[in-house]
């Protein structure tokens, strides 16, 4: 099913508006009337990244538009991973996205390659895909051709220019720890969710040895790697108002090698069965509604 953005559903990056004009000439996109922000649509993108990107913002940006623009996307090999299923498909089920259960408006923080969209948009759902990259967006639109009914946008998570309570459903993966401060996205995705409304986001535990080495390599990218922490992703839940609220554990092995699979999807059936081993968990989702 096609999501299709109408001025009354976008909010200005800039001033935070909300009086939108749709402008089909000479450029289509969508026009502030109060500060005149234009946010240009090419395809199913929407550009609507804010003016003034702060230091860690931009330096995301460019991190990503490079990777997106590279021959062979890092992104894309993310996607086809053993792992990325896993996180789907504990996403899915948690959200309700699989299944025969009703279609939902979905918004994911962070679309990246569009894997998760592809196969949320194949499921029947209207999906939007927010990210910081055009390049990735537009990238993920030419790979995943059921994304051409989607709508993605190009944005800042901490200034998501969408109106409040628009999705049933919002979600994010390993996107918080890339804000300088995570809370400002976890807020902004509160405010999108309506009313009994489902979100979910997974994080990589910072001690993880590849999460260590990506902050260590980019710092100015994982910039809020040290800031994932339940206890405070929670307290900021209370004060959004959420009215339930809990985390859990998944993915215990990496991908590779190849060989090694078999043994791995034991060891993960065991680690998810024991409690007290899910302290050895890469990933943590927490998840709940508002």
């Amino acid at each position: 099913m096609a999501f299709v953005l109408t001025p009354d559903m976008l909010q200005c990056p800039d001033c935070g508006g909300n009086d939108i004009i749709a402008q089909d000439t000479p450029a289509t996109g969508f026009r502030c009337a109060a500060c005149g922000t234009f946010m240009e649509r090419r395809g199913p993108v929407v550009n609507a990244l804010p003016k003034d990107l702060s230091r860690d913002t931009s330096a995301n940006l460019g991190h990503y538009e490079e990777m997106a623009n590279s021959g062979n996307s890092q992104l894309d090999r993310r996607s086809r991973t053993r792992n990325h299923q896993i996180k789907y498909e504990t996403i899915s089920g948690i959200l309700g996205l699989g299944g025969d259960g009703p279609r939902m408006t979905v918004l994911e923080v962070g679309a990246g390659s569009g894997a998760h969209g592809a196969e949320s948009a194949r499921l029947g759902h209207r999906y939007v895909g927010l990210d910081l990259s055009p390049a990735a967006l537009y990238r993920a639109a030419r790979t995943n051709s059921v994304l051409a009914e989607a709508s993605l946008i190009a944005g800042d998570a901490t200034r998501i220019p969408l109106r409040d309570n628009l999705f049933d459903t919002v979600f994010c993966v390993a996107t918080l720890h890339h804000l300088t401060e995570p809370l400002d996205g976890l807020r902004e995705m509160i405010r999108v969710l309506k009313p009994g409304g489902v979100f979910c986001f997974m994080e990589p535990r910072w001690c993880y040895p590849t999460q260590l080495y990506s902050y260590l390599r980019h710092p100015g990218v994982e910039v809020g790697t040290f800031k994932i922490m339940s206890g405070r992703l929670f307290r900021a839940l209370r004060r959004c108002g959420v009215r339930e609220a809990r985390m859990t554990c998944c993915v215990y092995t990496p991908n590779r090698p190849a060989w090694l699979i078999p043994v791995y999807g034991v060891v993960d059936r065991v680690c998810a069965a024991v409690p007290p081993l899910h302290a050895l968990s890469v990933v943590r989702c927490t998840h709940g509604v508002k």
